[in-house]
C-alpha cells in the first residue's frame, strides 16, 4: 500500500503527535508498506520543494504560534508532485492547512481520506491569544473543528482513547466512523537498563529518589503543579528530586519559580534530549509523574511503564485507561494527595517494588506492531467502502 501522511509539523517540533506519526510510519514500513510524509518546510530560507527519503517539504511561512509553519495556497506544481506518488490512501494528522490540502487531493485522486485527532485545541488557546479573547478564540476553534470533521470527504476518523471519542461526539457532533486506536510505542527500546554513567553525570546519589517528567514545557502540561508540590517535598525530604526532561515556552518562568524558592538542587531542568537516547533518561528515575489534563493519550506514561517506572498521574479519563490505581501506579486528585503518594513510595520499598513488577505488563497491548495492524484494518475498511461506493455509482 502507498500511504500519504499529511501534517503541518514533522521533524522540527517536539510533540506526542510528531513522535506517534514517526513511529507509525516506521511500523507500517516494517510491515512492507510505503509511507510518504507531506509537510511544511521548517527552513524558511529555502523557498522550494524538498524531497528526501519519501519526505516532501512544502515551502511555508513561520507563524508566531510556537513557530509553527503554515502554507495557505497549493499551486499546480504541488498537486502534480502528490499525483505522481500514486497514493492508495491519504492519512491526515492535522486539521489545518496541510490537512485541508490532503482533503483536496483525496477528492481529486478519488482515494480514501483518513483523519487522526491528536490535539485538544481548547487547552492550547493560550498560545494563540496570549491571554486575550480566549472565549472568542475557543468558539472559533470549535467551529473550525466541527466544520472540518463533518466533511463527507473523511472516510474514517482515528482517536486514541474513549475520552476523545466522547469529545468528538458530544462537542463536535460527530457520530460515524470513529475508530479508537491507541498509539503504540517501541516497547523493546524502553526495557529497563541501569545507567550508572548517566546517574554519575547527573550527580544522582544512591539515597536519592528521582521523580521524572518528560515532555514539552508548556502551559497545558500543568508542570507548575509538580514544581509547587516538589518545593514542599524538598522540605520534607531533600533526597526526593524532580527531573524535568524537555523544553518549551514556559521553561524560563518555571526556572525562575524554582530559583525564587532556592530549590535548584531538588528540581532540575535537563533540557531537550534527543529521542534516540531518551530511554536512557527514563532509566534514571524511580517513578514518573504527570499532572497534565490536556492529553489525548499520554505516550510518555507508556514509555515510563515500559521502562519499569510506576506512574503517578492526575485523575483524568485518558490516564484511567492506562494507570490502574494500586497496580502500576496511583491517580491523585490534588497536591496534598500527590505529595502523600510520593512520600509513601519513597519510604515503602516493598510497595514500590510491587508496583514496579506490574509496569511492563501494562504496556503489552501498546506495541508498534499492534498499532500498525489496527490502523491498517481501518485503511482496508475505507478502501473497501470506497470501492463499494464507486461500483454503485458506475452502475447507475
Amino acid at each position: 500500500m502507498r500511504i500519504g501522511f499529511f501534517l503541518d509539523i514533522y521533524d522540527s517540533y517536539i510533540s506526542g503527535m510528531a513522535q506517534s506519526t514517526k513511529d507509525l510510519k516506521q511500523a507500517l514500513e516494517k510491515a512492507g508498506h510505503t509511507v510518504y510524509i507531506i509537510t511544511t518546510n521548517s527552513n524558511n530560507k529555502i523557498k522550494k520543494y524538498l524531497s528526501e527519503k519519501n519526505i516532501i517539504k512544502i515551502p511555508s511561512t513561520k507563524t508566531k504560534i510556537n513557530n509553527f509553519n503554515l502554507r495557505l495556497t497549493y499551486p499546480k506544481k504541488c498537486e502534480k508532485i502528490i499525483e505522481n506518488l500514486n497514493l492508495d490512501i491519504i492519512h491526515s494528522h492535522t486539521e489545518f492547512t496541510i490537512g485541508r490540502f490532503g482533503k483536496k487531493m483525496a477528492k481529486k485522486l478519488n482515494i480514501p481520506f483518513i483523519q487522526t485527532f491528536h490535539t485538544l485545541y481548547d487547552d492550547s488557546v493560550n498560545y494563540i491569544t496570549k491571554g486575550h479573547l480566549n472565549k472568542l478564540t475557543t468558539l472559533l476553534i470549535t467551529k473550525l473543528i466541527t466544520s472540518y470533521y463533518n466533511d463527507k470527504i473523511i472516510n474514517e476518523i482515528i482517536v486514541p482513547t474513549k475520552k476523545i471519542e466522547k469529545i468528538l461526539i458530544n462537542k463536535y457532533k460527530i457520530k460515524n466512523n470513529i475508530n479508537i486506536i491507541p498509539s503504540g510505542i517501541d516497547i523493546e527500546k524502553y526495557k529497563k537498563q541501569e545507567n550508572d554513567i548517566l546517574k554519575t553525570k547527573l550527580n544522582i546519589k544512591n539515597d536519592d529518589f528521582i521523580v521524572l517528567w518528560v515532555g514539552r514545557i508548556g502551559y497545558e502540561k500543568n508542570i507548575k503543579f509538580l514544581i509547587k508540590s516538589h518545593i514542599v517535598l524538598a522540605e520534607k525530604n531533600p533526597h526526593i528530586k524532580l527531573f524535568l526532561v524537555g523544553e518549551g515556552p514556559l521553561e524560563e518562568e518555571l526556572k525562575q519559580l524554582v530559583k525564587q524558592n532556592h530549590k535548584e538542587q531538588n528540581i532540575i531542568f535537563l533540557g531537550k534530549i534527543k529521542h534516540n537516547i531518551i530511554n536512557d533518561y527514563y532509566h534514571i528515575g524511580n517513578i514518573f509523574s504527570s499532572a497534565s489534563e490536556s492529553e489525548t493519550q499520554g505516550l510518555t506514561l507508556l514509555e515510563a511503564l515500559a521502562s519499569s517506572l510506576p506512574v503517578l498521574c492526575i485523575k483524568n479519563d485518558v490516564f484511567k485507561e492506562t494507570i490502574k490505581n494500586n497496580y502500576n501506579g496511583y491517580l491523585f486528585k490534588n497536591e496534598k494527595e500527590y505529595i502523600k503518594k510520593v512520600l509513601y513510595l519513597s519510604q515503602n520499598k516493598n510497595k514500590y517494588n510491587k508496583l514496579k513488577t506490574n509496569t511492563t505488563k501494562s504496556v503489552q497491548n501498546y506495541s508498534l506492531e499492534k498499532f500498525a495492524t489496527n490502523v491498517l484494518e481501518t485503511y482496508n475498511k475505507a478502501l473497501k467502502q470506497k470501492s463499494t461506493n464507486t461500483n454503485k455509482n458506475n452502475t447507475k
